[in-house]
């Protein structure tokens, strides 16, 4: 089943099924819709869950959408992109249809501890700093520590990608999967290995940017309030 996120107009909702119901259903593929019609709701409730694949959101008379793809069980990929509003049925086909079989790599690429020794940057969760160090916690749960300071490292990583969610901790967004809040000033992080690190309140935009940098309609959504007040 794939299950589509709306946010936009209720209107401008209706426009979208619309478009996307006889494509879908020509190509067998079941699916739902899920709308929400306020920014804080979109974010929140699908988001961040990996049960949904497509996200749509309908900005200034524009289609935005994300694409969560799989490439296993336990790694996801996230495809950006914008099409015209409404989509055209050639948009719907090359921009959504052909990337609905799980296609897309996360566009990391490695990270060389040693000469023999590389470590593919979407495997990588989050690192953290530890007596002059920095520890690189990966998503099957191993760990490499690197003689070098935690900004020397995170400026040899992808810097659109991994970014500072607290003193002492950078995150790969590619790997996050909720977000909770803590208090008013400290939310938590939850990776997909379950992981939880903190994001404290003054890195919060700076790691929403991060999250929707590659389209500037969600970077407009990152910039809301996204969590509890």
């Amino acid at each position: 089943m794939l299950k589509i996120a709306l946010y936009g107009r209720l209107k401008d909702q209706k426009i979208i099924r619309d478009a996307l119901t006889s494509p879908l259903m020509e190509n067998n593929i079941s699916f739902e819709f899920y709308d929400a019609s306020n920014s804080p709701e979109f974010i929140k409730s699908y988001l961040f869950d990996n049960d949904f694949r497509l996200f749509i959101a309908c900005i200034d008379n524009m289609t935005s959408y994300i694409i969560r793809s799989y490439s296993d069980a336990n790694d996801s990929h996230l495809i950006f992109g914008s099409m015209s509003f409404p989509p055209t049925p050639d948009e719907i086909k090359e921009k959504l249809l052909k990337n609905h079989d799980l296609s897309g790599t996360c566009p990391h690429g490695e990270y060389i501890i040693k000469t023999k020794l590389k470590i593919r940057h979407e495997d990588i969760e989050y690192i953290n700093a530890e007596n002059g160090k920095t520890i690189i916690h990966l998503k099957n749960g191993d760990t490499e520590t690197v003689s070098k300071r935690m900004s020397n490292v995170a400026n040899e990583l992808n810097g659109k990608h991994f970014v500072r969610c607290s003193n002492g901790y950078m995150v790969n967004v590619f790997n996050v999967r909720k977000i909770h809040k803590v208090s008013k000033d400290t939310s938590k992080i939850e990776l997909v290995s379950g992981a939880e690190i903190p994001l404290a309140r003054s890195y919060t935009n700076v790691f929403f940017e991060a999250y929707s940098l590659s389209i500037p309609e969600f970077d407009r959504l990152a910039r809301l309030k996204m969590l509890d007040e």
